[in-house]
């Protein structure tokens, strides 16, 4: 199971790492023969401690659009995908929305950055709004060491993903982005489950063997679902590892990211209340700021709206 990707947008905040940004955008774009949609927003945020202030004129020398399109074409000297340049005046989320709408956006890209652990309490990062409102899957790339270019790779992005598997439906395209990704890269498929309850009752009936048995019973049924979510066809080249680990799901995850040297995880954002908005969840939203590597967050299918 290949992905088909032919639009994918990336934020530009003309920030120092900028340029190796787009170098993995751009290499991404060439592996999927994709349109690379490189998109920065002129925006000044009225407060630089509660605003949106990640995208916007403070990182862009002169600010002005002639500035930013020839830096632009600076990042893209030497790549060979096809690309366009989308610049826009206003807020960065709503005007990247915007866009991965316009163009058709399979895949939008961007850099989480390190933030003060005060403004991480008391503000929505862009990032995390941008992983709220976007209709496409999020890849979003670890904040930058060094201002280096050449320093992330896709070959190590996508070595070892980890799919955090809730195991409820909601999750099929979350599912199916992690599979197409370790086919197309031949990566180590890590399927996580964390198991929130000590006892899942529409699993096993816990009156019907010893406590220890049970666990035994309810935790091979979990791994067989686990199982049952690999790549079909004997897995595609695919080599394939299932986890179960116990407690709250957000932590499990971060932590067994940490120990299996994932170098991506996968996660889910479902749609909530009549309207199919997105809801983040906890877990995602804390896997996104704690997880040691890239975050991949795949919402829902859109709501099919109902006609007139």
């Amino acid at each position: 199971m290949k992905l088909v990707l032919r639009e994918i947008l990336c934020a530009v905040d003309m920030s120092p790492s900028s340029a190796e940004l787009v170098d993995f955008a751009a290499a991404l774009s060439s592996h999927y023969e994709a349109t690379l949609v490189a998109f920065h927003a002129l925006y000044r945020a009225p407060d630089t401690f509660s605003g949106t202030d990640e995208l916007n004129l403070a990182n862009a020398p002169a600010g002005s659009q002639e500035e930013i399109y020839r830096r632009l074409l600076g990042f893209m000297r030497g790549h060979r995908c096809p690309w366009r340049a989308v610049l826009s005046r206003g807020e960065p989320v709503e005007e990247a929305v915007r866009a991965a709408g316009r163009y058709g956006v399979e895949l939008s890209i961007a850099r989480r950055r390190s933030l003060p652990a005060l403004r991480r309490i008391f503000r929505w990062t862009l990032i995390e709004r941008l992983a709220r409102q976007l209709e496409t899957p999020l890849l979003i790339l670890p904040p930058a060491a060094t201002s280096r270019r050449g320093d992330i790779y896709l070959s190590e992005t996508f070595r070892r993903i980890l799919l955090a598997c809730d195991l409820d439906p909601h999750g099929q395209r979350a599912h199916r982005m992690a599979l197409g990704l370790a086919v197309d890269f031949a990566a180590e498929l890590h399927l996580f489950h964390a198991v929130g309850a000590p006892v899942d009752e529409a699993l096993v009936n816990p009156t019907e063997a010893p406590y220890w048995q049970v666990q035994e019973t309810l935790q091979e049924k979990l791994r067989r679902r686990l199982r049952d979510l690999a790549p079909p066809g004997g897995r595609q080249g695919v080599d394939v590892v299932t986890a179960l680990r116990p407690g709250p799901a957000a932590e499990a995850i971060c932590e067994y990211a940490r120990e299996a040297a994932a170098t991506l995880v996968v996660v889910g954002a479902r749609r909530h209340g009549k309207l199919g908005k997105l809801l983040l969840g906890s877990t995602t939203e804390t896997v996104l700021r704690n997880a040691p590597c890239a975050v991949l967050v795949v919402p829902e299918e859109p709501v099919e709206r109902a006609g007139p």
